[in-house]
Parts: C-alpha cells; structure tokens; sequence
C-alpha cells in the first residue's frame, strides 16, 4: 500500500501531523484558521498534543537559520474525522487510507511482529550479558516466536 500520509508512533499511539493532513487535503483556508475553526471539536491531550517543529527560513538558503511553526500531533481517530468534515474526494481518500492502517495495526499477525522486532530491538543489547542459561532460553524463544510467524 503506497503511503499517502505519514504516520508517527508516539507513546505508543499511533499519530499524523496536522500540518500534513491540512496540506495533504488541500485546504484552502490558512492553516491557523483552519485549526481554530476545527480543533474546537476536540480535546487537547486525548485526540491531539501541541507540537513545535522547526523549519528553515528559507529552503534555499537552509544556513540562513531555521524558525519554529506550531503544528499538532493528532489521533488517528480525529484525523479520520478531519478528513470527513472536509467534504472532499481528497479527504475520503486519506479517511480510507486511515482506516486501512488502523485495521492493518489490530491484525494480530502484525502485533506479533511488532512485539517480536521491539523485543529484538531491547534485547539484541543485553544478550552480551545474559548468563549462558538465559541466552539459550532465548535462542529458544526466538526460534518458538519465528514459527509462530510462519504458521
């Protein structure tokens, strides 16, 4: 599936950057006003957080110094819903889109791996340290979890 939009984990919530969902569905209004006209139907800290992002004055010139914009980290739920109020074909496009990953993110296959390479991740550091037990264990749990995969 070709990624339409950009989907951060954080805290482990799945979240889309407000800036590029607004560019993304081509609204016309200025991102400020589109935020205030909008943003009133939701709760800061449960559908979205506040974020700052840094951005260079001039592109061209990147040296030239950089500036911070404010921006938003949203729920995939909220986003969803922003994409319904704006009525658009662009906008049912990317609900669509949404939804495709929410469903691929419950798929059970899929929380398994997940768990599987955050576990390989945390452990692939300490297996130095195991006691020659614990790192058999593992060796065998790895190879339980891999079958589990392929079933």
């Amino acid at each position: 599936m070709q990624e339409l939009i950009k989907i951060h984990i954080k805290d482990g919530q799945q979240l889309v950057s407000a800036r590029e969902l607004h560019k993304a569905l081509k609204i016309k209004k200025r991102f400020s006003v589109w935020v205030k006209q909008n943003f009133k139907l939701f709760e800061e800290d449960i559908d979205f957080t506040s974020a700052l992002l840094s951005t260079p004055y001039n592109k061209a010139y990147p040296e030239a110094g950089s500036q911070k914009l404010q921006d938003y980290d949203l729920t995939l739920d909220m986003a969803k819903q922003l994409c319904m109020i704006s009525r658009t074909e662009k906008g049912k496009q990317y609900r669509n889109y949404l939804i495709k990953i929410e469903r691929q993110m419950r798929d059970p296959n899929e929380i398994i791996k997940r768990g599987y390479d955050i576990l390989q991740g945390k452990t692939e550091i300490d297996v130095q340290e195991l006691s020659p037990e614990l790192q058999g264990f593992r060796q065998i749990l790895d190879k339980q979890i891999a079958k589990e995969l392929q079933a």
